[in-house]
């Protein structure tokens, strides 16, 4: 189920690339010239870094919205997420302009993997070794990031499955069936809640 959720990131992911960011590359490219990488291996490696960075994206959103099943409201943490990650991604400033001690930071965070490091590598900034080792970067916070969000997403099943269990005083009276089917139940409403802030 999260796979088909992914699926549709990706596409949502391409579909803007598309529509709103080959637009303004043209544009760009006409009327103050573009500068190419130095080596073919950017692209390659710059398209494996794009669809990294739009799938850590996905998995942080995914996970921020789990915070549904122990809080009230998540509006707070939502928007505490996107103060962090807009500097800390690139969007504002490149990250590799901040002062050492912000920089230091900055990279102790999965943040540069969204934006900063697909543009890095794409752009030729990083070539060789070092776009490797920022692939390679990209590899482990996805890994990293999905044991921990299917593992938080069960743990909040299970409790949404207690509550709601427990409120109509049923205990282990509800055939198997009907746990995997609020399972499901469940993981819509996280979906759901996901793209609630794109």
């Amino acid at each position: 189920m999260q796979l088909a959720w992914w699926a549709a990131d990706l596409g949502r992911a391409l579909f803007q690339l598309l529509t709103r960011g080959l637009a303004p590359l043209v544009i760009g490219a006409i009327t103050v010239g573009i500068a190419l990488p130095g080596s073919w291996t950017a692209y390659p490696l710059g398209v494996i870094s794009i669809l990294l960075g739009v799938s850590l994206s996905f998995l942080l959103r995914f996970g921020m919205n789990l915070i549904a099943f122990w809080t009230i409201d998540i509006r707070g943490f939502i928007g505490l997420y996107f103060v962090v990650v807009a500097p800390f991604s690139g969007i504002y400033v490149p990250v590799h302009l901040f002062p050492d001690w912000l920089k230091t930071i900055a990279y102790a965070t999965p943040f540069p993997s969204l934006l900063q490091f697909p543009i890095d590598v794409l752009s030729g900034r990083v070539l060789g070794a070092d776009a490797l080792l920022v692939v390679a970067m990209q590899v482990a916070l996805p890994g990293v990031s999905v044991g921990f969000v299917l593992r938080s997403f069960e743990e909040s099943i299970v409790r949404a499955e207690i509550v709601y269990l427990g409120l109509f005083y049923v205990i282990d009276q509800r055939p198997h069936h009907f746990i995997h089917q609020r399972g499901l139940q469940m993981e819509a409403l996280v979906f759901e809640r996901t793209f609630q802030f794109l």
